[in-house]
């Protein structure tokens, strides 16, 4: 530990002696180079100041300079200390402080450099950071493979010196990255077995944050109900432990399972006490994920302003703290509250700047997500064949990230562009392929979408009972799911097919459980869908006037909420029910 010196000293001074100390050959002894290299260490380390709006890496690029002068002399005990100990420059060490500011390529550089280095013990606990901080800078990159390597590397450690806190450690880092792949049974496997040290340990904080992430498992593989009581156990844990930052993130992760269910008010409350979390313990970055969160789930909701505020409030906390991932992601949201306002050119603009990022920082995955955005967007503009290329290029990514959730998202979003082409049958075929990898995961979520899309598409080729038969199997997904958001969308197919075969009955009963729903969830948009739908059935039974208040309801929720192409569907809709009820008068 550093030593405690008078006030009056120079902190660069105090620190050189606690490098100095861990030089195992003093000046006497080494040749004229590597003097020149200590000596320009020992310069970099007490001359150093940072400008008062220096950048994050100029903060510490006088440790850097050392390490790096230090390493060439093989003084690497001194070197690593200069990087792994919190001092009096720096509140954390070097090297983890790297990965908070989003600067992983430096960091792994560092881990690289220094692995192997030291010997006995000492050589084992900073070989085991290494492996675990890149396996964590990759994961964090969308660089699956190498951070399943490095966390592998980190587990045969362990096990190795029988450290079995380690070995929980990597097992519980390894069952994150194998989530990510999408081999949800090794996920849980990794996990269980990390589950199992913690609890033989007693460690009642690791038993927590291991139930996250079992929570976070079985939210992947669509098994809500599984994922919340994960959720809440690993909270109760933290509450019982006194661990603010661990319930803050799992209240976050809860927050987005009640999200994903349509439990707006639910999720509303978990993810506001998670920002609470966060700004009591003074956690930047947490509080500003969270309000990340609270933004996309206002989206959710149809309320845009409120969104649009509190990404706004997360852009400026990660500018502030320098973090570029958390950038690439809160640029991304920005992208999405444009393109939800039909705001498309200044969707594409944030879109193309996360991008410019996220390929600058190496970090694969995120590209593949941001690009099927961009997609999105030049498929909502009518550019079909630019629209294709970014969802190719974002399968691409998705095969080599190795993650099939994705893939399947992409496959079924390439299906509505063949659709919007009109060429059913080939987008019909994506879509199936979107079904099967879904269903192969497990992921029941992706599954229901995909059938949903599927009933939508044997409706375009007239194939009804094939359609009704999808959206039946996307309706019981959603009712073991318990997510009213899959049941209502596959009302409306099915109310969409029984109008089609004349059942109009049928057709206004789940229109109208379509529109209850979306009621109840406060989705605006749904609920303008949901009416216009009923506007549609009503025109085709001959009953103008209903249709008529059907789709001025549509139309009036569709202003309401900035739905320019809703905006556009309902006066069409309207038009010809006027018409129709002119002629008939």
């Amino acid at each position: 530990m550093v030593n405690v010196c008078s006030d009056d000293e120079d902190i660069g001074q105090r620190l050189w002696r606690e490098v100095e100390a861990r030089l195992t050959l003093q000046p006497n002894t080494v040749f004229r180079s590597m003097l020149a290299q200590r000596r320009a260490a020992k310069n970099w380390v007490t001359r150093y100041t940072p400008a008062p709006d220096a950048s994050n890496l100029a903060t510490v690029k006088g440790h850097m300079e050392a390490f790096h002068h230090l390493g060439e002399t093989d003084a690497w005990e001194a070197a690593i200390y200069l990087v792994s100990e919190p001092n009096y420059l720096t509140e954390r060490s070097v090297h983890s402080q790297l990965g908070l500011w989003g600067h992983y390529a430096e960091q792994i550089q560092l881990y690289r450099q220094s692995i192997g280095k030291l010997e006995q013990y000492a050589g084992y606990v900073w070989d085991s950071t290494c492996f675990s901080g890149m396996g964590n800078a990759y994961q964090t990159l969308g660089d699956l493979a190498r951070a399943l390597h490095n966390h592998q590397q980190h587990l045969a450690l362990a096990q190795l010196m029988s450290d079995r806190k380690n070995e929980g450690l990597a097992l519980g880092n390894l069952g994150i990255v194998y989530d990510l792949l999408g081999d949800y049974d090794q996920a849980l496997n990794c996990h269980q077995q990390s589950l199992e040290i913690a609890r033989t340990s007693q460690d009642r904080d690791t038993v927590g944050t291991i139930l996250g992430h079992l929570g976070s498992v079985y939210y992947s593989l669509g098994d809500t109900t599984q994922a919340i009581s994960h959720y809440k156990q690993a909270i109760s844990i933290a509450r019982e432990t006194g661990n603010r930052l661990q319930e803050g993130a799992i209240l976050g992760n809860l927050g987005l399972a009640y999200q994903s269910l349509g439990r707006y008010a639910e999720a509303m409350d978990c993810m506001q006490q998670y920002q609470a979390a966060m700004k009591e313990i003074g956690s930047t970055r947490g509080e500003a994920i969270a309000l990340g969160n609270l933004g996309n789930l206002h989206r959710a909701m149809g309320q845009i302003q409120p969104a649009i505020d509190c990404h706004q409030d997360c852009l400026r906390l990660a500018q502030s703290l320098g973090d570029r991932v958390l950038l690439i992601k809160i640029l991304n949201s920005l992208g999405n509250n444009n393109y939800f306002l039909g705001q498309l050119g200044q969707a594409l603009n944030y879109f193309q700047q996360s991008l410019a990022l996220a390929q600058q920082l190496n970090e694969q995955h995120t590209v593949g997500i941001i690009t099927e955005n961009i997609g999105d967007v030049y498929q909502a503009q009518g550019q079909h064949s630019p629209a294709m290329t970014q969802y190719q290029a974002a399968l691409e990514v998705a095969k080599t990230v190795c993650d099939r959730a994705m893939e399947a998202s992409i496959l079924r979003k390439l299906g509505n562009s063949y659709e919007t082409l009109g060429e059913y049958e080939q987008a019909l075929e994506l879509v199936e392929q979107s079904v099967a990898i879904a269903q192969d995961i497990g992921d029941q979520a992706q599954a229901a979408i995909a059938l949903n899309a599927k009933g939508h598409l044997c409706y375009c080729l007239k194939a009804y009972q094939q359609g009704l038969d999808a959206h039946i199997q996307a309706m019981a997904i959603g009712a073991t799911m318990n997510s009213p958001v899959i049941i209502g969308a596959a009302a409306g197919g099915l109310g969409n097919l029984y109008c089609a075969l004349g059942d109009y009955d049928q057709a206004i009963t789940y229109h109208q459980q379509d529109l209850a729903i979306a009621t109840e969830l406060g989705d605006k948009i749904g609920q303008g869908q949901a009416s216009g739908n009923l506007g549609l059935v009503y025109t085709a039974m001959g009953n103008y006037a209903q249709a008529i208040t059907h789709h001025a309801q549509g139309l009036a929720i569709a202003q309401e909420v900035g739905d320019k192409s809703g905006e556009a569907r309902a006066f069409r809709n309207l038009g010809i029910a006027h018409r129709y009820l002119e002629e008939r008068g």
